[in-house]
């Protein structure tokens, strides 16, 4: 009987600002309530195919500025851009000379690939740390799905969020430096930041916290090369498919400042 009331008074404080903001289930119903956050230039918290993500619309200046503030994150890094599909890939990044195929064998899934950013992306320009490139995530279907395709292939709430809502900003949801979260209650003490916390279960494995792995593309039309920028979930895909299209992994060299990352 504590519980249920300590659970009441959490939803109806004396004070509205004082609520707290408890997980609702990662549900296609409630899908409208997050846009309607998003274009307000709040943040929501959802679930994806390798940790909890925060989002804000790409296109709200002052989302985009919330997400940066909230998460920590310098303004010199830039912030991924989360699409409902690959076919929308094209109108923010430039995929003139790619190999035909090369963006459907790699995505959805947990990659995030970096291109030259087209002039008129539909983006807000802070969050690509003035650089000329994009990332770019297409995810793959929610470890825990609540609802599947005709075909049995679970869906993913963050991108149905982008079909509803338009591209969404998309970091982890954690303060920067700290570790990535595989739960809602992991990063509870950022409940009060967003408008709504969206709950896809356990995402995976106290040992198994990887962001995406970020794959530059840039160089794939001219030189026939790819750049690995980090390695994480999706790493062993990566590889195949670029060892598919004959395409050659770059040394690493130099520093990756300002290239997106958790």
């Amino acid at each position: 009987r504590g519980g249920a009331a300590e659970g009441l008074a959490a939803r109806y404080p004396g004070r509205l600002k004082d609520r707290i903001r408890l997980p609702h289930p990662a549900s296609p119903h409630l899908i409208h309530k997050a846009v309607c956050a998003l274009q307000a230039g709040m943040l929501v918290a959802v679930p994806t195919d390798t940790v909890y993500g925060l989002c804000a619309a790409a296109d709200n200046a002052q989302g985009v500025a919330r997400l940066f503030e909230v998460k920590g994150r310098s303004k010199c890094k830039a912030i991924a851009v989360c699409l409902a599909s690959v076919d929308e890939i094209g109108t923010f990044g430039d995929t003139a000379g790619l190999p035909a195929g090369l963006l459907e064998a790699l995505l959805p899934g947990p990659m995030t690939i970096l291109l030259k950013r087209m002039p008129s992306a539909p983006v807000c320009e802070a969050l690509t740390a003035g650089l000329d490139t994009l990332a770019l995530r297409v995810p793959g279907a929610d470890v825990n799905a609540m609802w599947k395709r005709p075909s049995g292939e679970g869906q993913s709430f963050c991108r149905a969020l982008a079909a509803s809502g338009g591209p969404l900003a998309l970091t982890s949801a954690n303060p920067t430096k700290q570790s990535s979260s595989l739960s809602t209650e992991e990063f509870r003490g950022l409940w009060q930041e967003v408008a709504y916390v969206f709950d896809g279960g356990l995402l995976g494995q106290e040992d198994d916290r990887q962001g995406s792995t970020i794959v530059d593309l840039t160089s794939v039309a001219s030189h026939g090369v790819f750049h690995l920028v980090r390695a994480g979930a999706g790493l062993e895909v990566v590889q195949q498919v670029m060892k598919a299209f004959h395409l050659i992994q770059r040394d690493p060299s130099g520093s990756e400042d300002g290239v997106v990352g958790d």
